[in-house]
């Protein structure tokens, strides 16, 4: 019972994190990297879900936040990880936020 207490507590930790992301444009590394690894999969799954079906305007501000912050990056060091669900969930992120793979500096629209 304790350790579904805490799984809610962290995924609430997780979509508010999300949700902030959304309205803010910001991205705050110690939040997420406290989530226990289960809470970090089902992060990126709804950050995939995110960038895929929220309005353009928030996908562009988060897309820009994650960039921003070296998420890209990060995606594409993992996707070369033995773990396979987790290159695959790396290598889908890396391709959404680099569409073209491209990894020049990030240009950002006059307003997002």
């Amino acid at each position: 019972m304790a350790q579904a207490v805490s799984g809610r507590s962290e995924m609430e930790k997780a979509v508010s994190e999300l949700q902030r992301m959304r309205e803010a444009g910001e991205w705050d590394w110690p939040t997420l990297e406290r989530l226990s690894p289960e809470s970090r999969v089902a992060f990126e799954v709804m950050l995939i879900e995110a960038l895929t079906t929220w309005p353009l305007t928030a996908q562009r501000r988060l897309r820009a936040a994650l960039i921003v912050h070296g998420y890209d990056e990060q995606c594409a060091r993992r996707v070369m990880s033995d773990n396979l669900p987790e290159s695959i969930r790396a290598a889908s992120l890396h391709a959404i936020l680099r569409p073209t793979g491209d990894t020049g500096p990030l240009t950002l629209p006059e307003r997002i």
